[in-house]
C-alpha cells in the first residue's frame, strides 16, 4: 500500500501544480469589456475604413481625372 500511496500523492502534487498553471492562464487573460467600449470600438473601426476608402477614392480620381 505504500507504493500505492506514494503515486495517489504524486498524481496530487502534479493535479495541483496544473491547477496553478491554469489559474496564472486565466488571470493573464483579457477580462471581457463591457457593450459600450465595444460599441465604441466597432464605431471606430468603421470610421477608420470610411476615411481610408476615401483617401483611396481620392486618389483613384487624382489619377484618373475625373
Amino acid at each position: 500500500m505504500d507504493i500505492l500511496e506514494k503515486e495517489v500523492y504524486n498524481i496530487r502534487q502534479v493535479l495541483v501544480f496544473q491547477a496553478k498553471i491554469f489559474k496564472r492562464m486565466l488571470n493573464i487573460m483579457d477580462k471581457p469589456e463591457n457593450r459600450a467600449v465595444k460599441v465604441l470600438h466597432i464605431v471606430v473601426l468603421v470610421v477608420g475604413a470610411m476615411g481610408l476608402l476615401n483617401f483611396i477614392d481620392l486618389i483613384i480620381k487624382w489619377i484618373i481625372g475625373g
